[in-house]
């Protein structure tokens, strides 16, 4: 598991791009299990500030059994419903 995170962290740290973080936030709305594959990452690994608060609340929402998607998330953050839709759009692009 250690390597899996080690492995996971140098990638996002060599991309050092929102992009990145992007593409993995959308993975994780577009299928939940993602998140436990990749619990080892925490908020403080996205460069990103609003991608850490996405993330954390990502994290509680999950393991309440809550679904995380957009619309779920955007309850609770107030006002970022138009950039939640952006990051969950962005892995159709990566699919292409």
């Amino acid at each position: 598991m250690l390597e899996d995170r080690a492995t996971t962290l140098a990638t996002l740290n060599r991309l050092e791009s929102t992009e990145m973080e992007q593409v993995l936030l959308a993975a994780a709305f577009h299928e939940n299990r993602v998140i436990d594959r990749v619990r080892y990452v925490r908020s403080d690994d996205f460069a990103y500030p609003l991608h850490q608060e996405i993330w954390d609340l990502a994290l509680t929402m999950r393991e309440r059994g809550e679904a995380v998607n957009p619309p779920m998330l955007a309850k609770v953050m107030e006002g970022s419903e138009k950039y939640l839709a952006e990051v969950y759009n962005t892995f159709a692009g990566t699919l292409a």
